[in-house]
């Protein structure tokens, strides 16, 4: 298989980099975390990380060396089919830890809440470039809120952002009062009176027994 030369030159390195060293930075905080002094090793998870690692770099190889039209094709057919797989985790999906997020196909058991991550990624990046403008998206677009304009309602999108900031910051405002007015002065209450019925009344435990 033959990889263009383009692709070297245009690889964003310093995002690779970037993402290995926070990768090193998890799988050492793991292994530390891990590490049993008695028997002098960590376990097997410090390398699990690091075969996934991997495998997450094979992928990376393996998706940029072919032309990313064939995903754009797939976006909306890959994203309807994840809504589908999730639709039907309601139906027959396995329980496992107090949820019910996995389909059981007898030799694996697949989360369709993982894939579908991808799937929302791709299908926003084929949504955004049907109205992208020609120069592209920077990053001071995001700081001036020129988000591009609505295909649906044909307005700008920070129009359609601050229409509805009003509610939002009136919900968070009201929410932040009582924050402020009734948990924190039953948290303190709570605290002062531990293990009392207060206490367990704040935190939704049941009373000790009666002795």
């Amino acid at each position: 298989m033959q990889i263009d030369r383009r692709l070297i030159s245009h690889f964003d390195w310093t995002l690779l980099f970037l993402s290995l060293a926070f990768v090193a930075i998890g799988v050492t905080t793991i292994y530390s975390a891990n590490y049993d002094m008695a028997a002098g090793h960590a376990g097997p998870l410090p390398m699990r990380q690091v075969t996934w690692l991997g495998l997450g770099l094979v992928a990376m190889m393996t998706a940029i060396s072919f032309d990313y039209h064939y995903i754009d094709r797939l976006a909306y057919p890959f994203y309807g089919a994840m809504l589908l797989l999730l639709a039907l985790v309601l139906i027959v999906g396995h329980s496992g830890g107090g949820s019910q997020r996995w389909i059981n196909l007898g030799f694996f058991r697949l989360q369709p809440s993982e894939p579908a991550k991808l799937a929302i990624v791709l299908v926003m990046a084929k949504y955004f470039q049907t109205d992208e403008p020609p120069r592209g998206y920077f990053l001071r677009d995001l700081a001036t809120l020129n988000l591009g304009t609505s295909i649906k309602y044909q307005v700008p999108v920070a129009t359609l952002l601050g229409q509805r900031l009003v509610v939002s910051l009136s919900v968070v405002g009201v929410t932040l009062v009582l924050t402020i007015l009734i948990a924190f002065p039953l948290g303190v209450l709570a605290a002062l009176k531990k293990d009392s019925l207060i206490d367990n009344m704040v935190l939704g435990e049941e009373p000790p027994p009666l002795p």
